[in-house]
């Protein structure tokens, strides 16, 4: 994602994996959303019927204020109304729902455009019919020039991970965030503020019996980051004892950590030398009950080659699979010259099978163009893929800037059923989830609508088609070899304490609801 509008829309876009409700089918259309600014969001299903759209629109002009935008489309995406949701100031904002169907609004919001982000975490309980909002609380968490999102655990429960700048030392060093808020009030039930080292930040947190493991990352120097891993118990209080420090040199950056079979956790992640480098590999660490590491495990590629944002996954007969995304480096010819090449940076899916020992059974590439593309699992154990492909024909300008969205179902074995692109001249990004019986298209657009981004957003049938649209092509992803090198980490962990620093606190704001207005442009279907 190295072009001007490829770094800007997927992390926000791909909160929707994990926002979506189920909903039965609807007719197949694909349409785009956005006013004449620059427009960010998701579409997620509603509870009953159609779909939510979340929008923060913002003009190319930085002292022009945000807004943001909620509406009600239909089965056919038709907007049936929209509100405008604001502080007055300059706001940030984006929505999912909770697992009783109401709205939550989180995000941030500042008084100038250089004055530090607050962020603001609201619950609504709503009328789909009228779009009446009404608050069930709205809150801001002031904590400075650092970062705080929120979430929702399988178990209903809501939180608050981040980090905070130190006190005196602005711009040098960071404490963590961890808040758990009362989901009625918006009050958290309890709140902490860990010091560790000079710049340490949640990553995760998991649920464990009676306790809570947390895990964080921890920069020790700029080029020399670590991992924690601990118990917290029901009141955020670190388990005596219980928090390890884990890493050898260099960058060591926590993904994320899951429950497996047998009372096990799979903890993973990735490791470069520096700042500098690109050649990241992969870590993965099977822990026990205890959280005692049984093994660990270092993957590394080419020396042209590095992974980002991994993912592991457990299957069914104990052997773990890891997705990823393989940069590289290819060597292009250059017509007329021969001999000559250029060399040219692309991206990849990549795939590689683990024993339950960790051992390397398999590995593999996926390849259309220069794809920057995600796998995630279904609940069947098959995958889908999302995200976008570009060529890389340096020879044709014309066509450098445009990326389309790559998407695809794929078996268990992460062998493709079908794999479809879908864009227009411009660039186009995003992905799909399962929906009913086909999917739920999402993206952002320079190819269709009212501004220069705009949001995307579709109901596909189980084949991942709208009837008779032109904008979508089948197309083939060719499986290469990869060679991975497997080695044990040797990471001795060391004992570690965590420092309270204090607590945040929240306080009540104002969020002004009218109505909004949006563009629809339609682009496939109905």
């Amino acid at each position: 994602m190295n072009n001007t509008y490829r770094n800007i829309p997927f992390s926000k876009l791909a909160l929707v994996l994990a926002l979506c409700l189920g909903s039965s089918a609807q007719a197949d259309w694909i349409k785009a959303y956005g006013t004449s600014n620059m427009d960010i969001g998701i579409v997620t299903p509603a509870a009953t019927d159609g779909y939510f759209l979340s929008l923060s629109t913002s003009s190319l002009n930085k002292n022009t204020k945000s807004l943001s935008l909620l509406s009600k489309l239909d089965s056919n995406g038709d907007p049936e109304w929209t509100k405008q949701i604001t502080t007055g100031n300059y706001d940030h904002f984006y929505l999912s729902q909770t697992s009783d169907h109401r709205i939550l609004l989180q995000g941030d919001t500042r008084q100038t455009t250089s004055s530090a982000l607050n962020s603001v975490l609201a619950l609504f309980d709503i009328d789909s019919v009228s779009g009446q909002l009404t608050p069930v609380f709205s809150k801001v968490y002031k904590k400075g020039a650092s970062h705080l999102s929120f979430m929702q655990d399988d178990q209903g429960v809501l939180w608050g991970l981040g980090s905070i700048v130190t006190s005196g030392q602005t711009g040098k060093g960071s404490d963590m965030i961890l808040a758990n808020i009362n989901a009625k009030n918006g009050i958290p039930n309890w709140s902490k503020v860990f010091h560790y080292s000079t710049v340490d930040s949640v990553r995760s947190i998991l649920s464990k019996g009676q306790n809570y493991i947390l895990v964080a990352n921890s920069h020790a120097t700029p080029n020399n980051q670590k991992i924690l891993i601990g118990l917290l118990n029901k009141t955020g209080e670190p388990v005596s004892g219980s928090f390890n420090e884990y890493a050898g040199t260099g960058l060591n950056e926590v993904m994320a950590i899951k429950a497996i079979a047998g009372g096990n956790y799979v903890l993973y992640g990735t490791s470069k030398v520096s700042n500098t480098s690109s050649k990241a590999s992969i870590f993965v660490l099977k822990l026990d009950a205890n959280l005692k590491a049984l093994w660990e495990k270092n993957y590394s590629a080419g020396t042209d080659q590095g992974f980002i944002a991994p993912s592991v996954d457990e299957n069914a007969d104990g052997t773990l699979t890891i997705t990823s995304q393989l940069m590289t480096t290819d060597k292009i010819a250059v017509p007329g010259l021969p001999g000559m090449t250029i060399p040219m940076p692309s991206t990849h899916p990549a795939v590689i099978k683990l024993s339950a020992d960790g051992a390397v059974i398999s590995a593999k590439t996926l390849a259309y163009q220069n794809d920057t593309a995600f796998f995630t699992k279904n609940t069947d154990s098959s995958y889908l893929i999302s995200g976008q492909t570009m060529t890389m024909d340096f020879m044709s300008p014309s066509t450098a800037g445009n990326s389309n969205i790559l998407y695809g179902q794929f078996t268990a074995d992460l062998s493709p059923v079908w794999t479809k692109t879908f864009g227009g001249t411009k660039t186009d990004m995003g992905g799909i989830i399962s929906q009913g019986n086909g999917y739920n298209l999402f993206g952002s657009t320079m190819s269709w609508g009212a501004g220069n981004i705009d949001v995307l957003a579709g109901q596909l049938d189980a084949n991942g088609d709208v009837a008779n649209c032109d904008f979508i092509k089948e197309v083939d992803m060719l499986e290469n070899a990869l060679t991975v090198k497997a080695e044990n980490l040797n990471w001795t962990p060391k004992s570690a304490t965590l420092t309270k620093k204090g607590v945040i606190s929240s306080s009540n704001i104002t969020l002004n609801v009218s109505d909004g207005q949006l563009t629809t442009t339609k682009v496939c279907g109905n």
